[in-house]
């Protein structure tokens, strides 16, 4: 994921461990070690992309001073870190928030997102730090892809039979905030979803 903020790039570097920073004006670059929480030198170029890849960071969230970054953690629980945005100190670490946990979406003091390997939507509260379960799908649906407009959740769902892997078709589910529905939408074609973004900022 690739997020823009105040003329810099926010970037998952997934298979190093890292956060980088590009600012586009000067070229400068910094690497924030997702594993260390810290920043570091440029790491080297691993051989292939599994040599170094442990806390696997993916997701990305940016809000006034914070920057939300997701370590997925590849299969162990998952973490929820917030850092400064301009210094990269560490603010908060939220400890096992789910499985393999994709995605980010903040409403009211409230960040929402997908537990993949729980099948889960949650949301994590800002303001009493409590995580909880918003819907769960049951077994058999991998999610992937988040996003909202106004007060509606979009929700990318595979559907898949021996593993998750094993993908055969998608769809998009809407969840509304307000009346707490869930409403599924098919769509026409097989395959995957792998990401969702809202691209008209002014809905």
């Amino acid at each position: 994921q690739i997020l823009f903020n105040n003329n810099n790039l926010y970037l998952t570097e997934t298979s190093i461990n890292c956060i980088s920073k590009y600012e586009l004006k000067n070229k400068d670059k910094f690497f924030f070690s997702t594993k260390e929480l810290k920043l570091i030198s440029p790491p080297k170029i691993p051989l292939d992309i599994y040599e170094t890849d442990i806390t696997h960071p993916n997701s990305l969230l940016i809000n006034n001073s914070s920057l939300w970054i997701v370590n997925h953690n590849r299969g162990a629980p998952s973490q929820i870190i917030e850092i400064d945005l301009n210094n990269f100190n560490v603010k908060n670490i939220y400890k096992n928030v789910g499985i393999d946990v994709h995605n980010l979406v903040l409403k009211e003091n409230v960040i929402y997102f997908l537990s993949t390997g729980e099948c889960v939507l949650k949301k994590l509260d800002l303001i009493n730090k409590n995580i909880s379960i918003v819907h769960d799908f049951k077994k058999g649906v991998f999610l992937r892809g988040l996003c909202m407009i106004k007060d509606v959740l979009f929700i990318g769902a595979s559907f898949t039979t021996t593993s998750k892997y094993n993908l055969q078709s998608s769809c998009i589910f809407k969840y509304n905030l307000k009346n707490t529905t869930l409403t599924q939408m098919f769509m026409a074609f097989e395959g995957a979803i792998l990401d969702m973004q809202v691209l008209n900022e002014k809905l």
